[in-house]
């Protein structure tokens, strides 16, 4: 629990002490290194038994280091799914036979490419990196695949965003390799790949069409399961159904954010500001960042129908840690003095919230024992 609060502390005491962070990329660097390098620290520290599948995942690279290539290729041929991710353990035992090793490579892959991606994209890396330390770190020593799979899809977005479409593609390939879900990721493939645009006109659009697909899940997951049987157990069978109630206030706290969100916004994709051009990296960034929350939320809330929906939260959890700082940045019609106090108090509210939902241990996290133990 001190070392978690000490992360806490030193995302929110860097914001306060390295001045410029918006401006200065040496002072912005610096921070998210501290951060984002004690974030993996923490990580790699942890002993086998930190975290509820920690173990499992030692043991099944403790099976895999035993096998060769024979062996394998006889295992691997049994399986039906994310070949990626046991053919990379299987690689990496080659080179050094330790379970320890490989969540080092993962875990060094995961939070370095989060780390990279806001701060290349955040409008805030104070805030995005508290929200990430908030609602991400925790699970992302636990779910380890699809958050591989979750960090290949930021590399995605970066490639689409950098016209690199085929790149974008093959990662997408790659990231299924390791958890099936990433499947979903061509359909926003092919929302980027077509220069989408975020206006209040299609921010409306789009909340309604979430707000119907929330209403007719139901009927979907119906419509879903007679045309692809193999999956109805992921929707009918009693260990992915909900088990909790529909929260009024999450409900309300994403509604929030979405009508400041869509303050922000553009009336016309041109309104923006034409001498930027139709390429303007920041306006694409807000676009996708704002979509994706709104597919973020619509799952969250969805849980409450059926559990399996929160995996998808994974590879959308990027857009809910920006999305503050956009609104933050952006809303106009409140004064910058009372926005820093309202910034300063939500900053300070959340640390208090994180610290309280990491004491309840959700992730097996507690308690925490190095790996020398």
């Amino acid at each position: 629990m001190v070392g978690y609060i000490g992360i806490l502390l030193l995302i929110v005491g860097g914001g306060m002490f390295i001045p410029k962070l918006s401006t200065n990329q040496r002072n912005k660097k610096i921070y998210m290194l501290l951060v984002f390098g004690a974030m993996l620290l923490f990580a790699l520290l942890r002993g086998e038994n930190v975290g509820i599948d920690h173990a499992n995942r030692y043991r099944t690279v403790r099976l895999l280091a035993g096998y060769d290539w024979k062996t394998f290729w006889q295992y691997l041929s049994l399986q039906t799914e994310e070949y990626g991710y046991k053919i990379a353990i299987w690689l990496m035992t080659r080179v050094f036979p330790s379970p320890y090793f490989v969540g080092l490579v993962w875990d060094t892959f995961i939070i370095t490419t989060f780390g990279i991606f806001f701060y290349r994209y955040s409008e805030d890396i104070v805030v995005t990196s508290l929200m990430y330390a908030a609602f991400v770190f925790s699970a992302e020593m636990n779910i380890t695949r699809q958050y591989i799979a979750a960090a290949i899809f930021l590399w995605v977005i970066h490639a689409i965003l950098k016209k690199k479409y085929w790149r974008s593609v093959i990662l997408i390939v790659i990231a299924m390799l390791f958890h099936s879900s990433a499947l979903i990721l061509f359909g926003a493939y092919i929302l980027m790949a077509f220069r989408y645009r975020m206006t209040k006109k299609i921010f409306v659009v789009t909340v309604l069409v979430a707000v119907g697909g929330f209403l007719a899940f139901d009927s979907i997951s119906q419509w879903f399961v007679t045309i692809f049987p193999q999956y109805e157990n992921y929707l009918r069978g009693s260990w992915a159904v909900g088990d909790v109630s529909f929260s009024v206030l999450w409900l309300c706290i994403y509604s929030t954010l979405a009508i400041l969100a869509m303050v922000c916004l553009p009336k016309h994709a041109y309104d923006y500001d034409r001498s930027m051009g139709d390429d303007d990296q920041a306006y694409k960034m807000q676009s996708l960042v704002t979509f994706f929350f709104i597919l973020y939320a619509t799952t969250s809330l969805l849980t409450s129908k059926i559990w399996f929906v929160s995996r998808m939260n994974v590879y959308f959890i990027f857009a809910y840690c920006m999305i503050i700082p956009i609104v933050i940045n952006r809303l106009k019609f409140i004064e910058k003095n009372t926005m820093r106090f309202f910034r300063g108090a939500f900053i300070l509210g959340l640390s208090a919230w994180a610290v309280l939902m990491f004491r309840q241990n959700g992730h097996g996290i507690l308690p925490y024992e190095f790996f020398w133990n």
